[in-house]
């Protein structure tokens, strides 16, 4: 369960969302990725519990998200599943699956398995006349952080850090 708390990221990571509606215009996944996770560094205490569940990594984003310039949701119904986090603007909708590291579940796997599942379960495809960009973020737990993060965009994948 998410501890609100628990919630202080920096005034100048606090500022850097609020220009997150141009980000996913310029579909900059990797200065997303890069912000999202200095928002969980800073914003999470070291005695929460968050990043041992999906849920509260994306409960924690979703409620930084900024309220102009993006149509935001979580847990997003379509007929083969249920989208983690989507970002929409007049231009783009980013569609986002978290997976974290377990023991059994390293960070190749968790990676391929959200990667699978943005493609197989369709997501993000049934909004047309917008760009759809579809990334799969790794969350590790014993880093305390996003580990990784990849980008589908069509027919093409690019690789994150």
């Amino acid at each position: 369960m998410l501890d609100i708390n628990h919630l202080s990221p920096s005034l100048v990571t606090q500022g850097r969302l609020e220009g997150l509606p141009d980000m996913v215009n310029a579909g900059d996944a990797e200065g997303i990725f890069r912000l999202f996770n200095a928002a969980l560094t800073e914003g999470i205490s070291a005695n929460a519990k968050a990043f041992n569940d999906e849920n509260s990594i994306r409960d924690f984003i979703y409620i930084l998200l900024p309220r102009d310039g993006i149509i935001k949701s979580r847990g997003n119904p379509n007929a083969k599943g249920f989208s983690d986090l989507e970002i929409r603007t007049n231009e783009v909708k980013l569609v986002i699956e978290f997976k974290r590291i377990r023991d059994d579940y390293p960070l190749k796997t968790a990676m391929n398995d959200a990667l699978n599942q943005l493609k197989s379960r369709h997501y993000g495809e049934t909004v047309q006349n917008l760009r759809l960009i579809r990334a799969a973020m790794v969350i590790s737990p014993k880093d305390r952080n996003l580990a990784d993060f990849r980008v589908l965009e069509e027919d093409t994948d690019s690789t994150g850090t």
